[in-house]
């Protein structure tokens, strides 16, 4: 018997609908083929969010699916604010700690490469650096060659200068062993941001140069971290 479901986390809101609902569905087929689970139906899973999820007021939605096909669909209420999806003035923004993980991930985890219900290797992560203890907001996952991947909850870019002197956002290769988010697609494709090999040292001195860094999602999108 499967012990997991996959999940998607969704934002709603009136003004948008579900945001970047495509890309999760596509996620959605992409792991239900890897995991051997029926392929999902699209349209039925568009009606039972409208059906299910109250549509006059912002919600963070997990929807569920497991291996026949089936859908559950959790839903709760956000407060109405406009969550940041792009990177102007992102300097003017109190930043959020976050804190490298003491030890290596695992990243040819599968569950680390698919968002599933088994999230023990993130949850190990964050009770390992205390996170929700004091100020910790969120934890920096690492690879065993020292590459940083992602946080437990999010992807996260740092803001360097290239060879010309121009400003770039890089964000962790995909390569390194990560869930591609979809918030991190969509940045991807517009040119926000682009992939490179980051390691936990170059997470460091970008700190000490006070160097820009960021993390992202789907329901969050955009906020500023700093690294402590």
């Amino acid at each position: 018997m499967v012990a997991f479901q996959l999940l998607e986390t969704i934002l709603y809101n009136p003004q948008d609908g579900f945001y970047l609902l495509d890309h999760h569905l596509d996620r959605l087929g992409r792991s239900a083929h890897h995991f051997d689970f029926a392929a999902p139906d699209r349209a039925m899973i568009r009606e039972q969010l409208d059906a299910q999820v109250p549509l006059d007021s912002p919600q963070r939605v997990r929807l569920l699916y497991d291996p026949q096909g089936g859908v559950s669909i959790e839903h709760s209420p956000l407060p109405d604010t406009t969550a940041r999806d792009n990177l102007f003035g992102i300097e003017n923004l109190e930043a959020l700690k976050i804190k490298l993980d003491t030890t290596p991930t695992d990243t040819h985890d599968v569950f680390l490469q698919h968002k599933t219900t088994n999230r023990r290797a993130h949850d190990l992560a964050r009770e390992r650096t205390q996170v929700g203890h004091g100020e910790i907001f969120d934890v920096v996952l690492w690879n065993k060659l020292h590459q940083v991947t992602e946080t437990s909850i999010a992807n996260i870019a740092i803001r360097c200068q290239d060879t010309h002197g121009k400003a770039v956002w890089l964000t962790p290769s995909a390569q390194c062993g990560l869930l591609p988010g979809t918030f991190r697609q969509h940045l991807l494709d517009q040119g926000i941001i682009v992939e490179a090999e980051i390691s936990t040292d170059d997470l460091i001195r970008a700190q000490q140069r006070g160097d820009l860094m960021i993390c992202f999602n789907s329901v969050r999108k955009v906020y500023r971290v700093v690294l402590v």
